[in-house]
């Protein structure tokens, strides 16, 4: 029970490295590689489109928000840090 109520809490304000570290633990459990915070992953097809679906149905249990298919864009989701700040303003609204 302690753990449940530690992981709601983090999801209401998670500083930006937080968020940007768990993506980026994330991304290197996916594809089994680590990465750069602003290391291009589109880009340079690090990720393909299918780990990017992935990424963003984790994205959404994991900081609970709603990703729309329009938000799944290069500006979102190039780098673990833009996906970091993508999460934290959704987590705004």
């Amino acid at each position: 029970m302690g753990r449940l109520i530690e992981r709601e809490s983090r999801r209401c304000s998670p500083p930006r490295m937080d968020a940007v570290t768990e993506i980026g633990e994330f991304i290197q459990e996916l594809v089994g590689e680590q990465f750069a915070a602003d290391e291009p992953l589109l880009m340079t097809h690090c990720i393909d489109s299918m780990d990017v679906v992935e990424t963003a149905s984790w994205m959404e249990k994991q900081f609970g928000i709603s990703i729309h298919g329009d938000e799944v864009t290069f500006g979102n989701f190039d780098t673990i840090r833009k996906m970091g700040d993508f999460v934290l303003r959704k987590m705004e609204e």
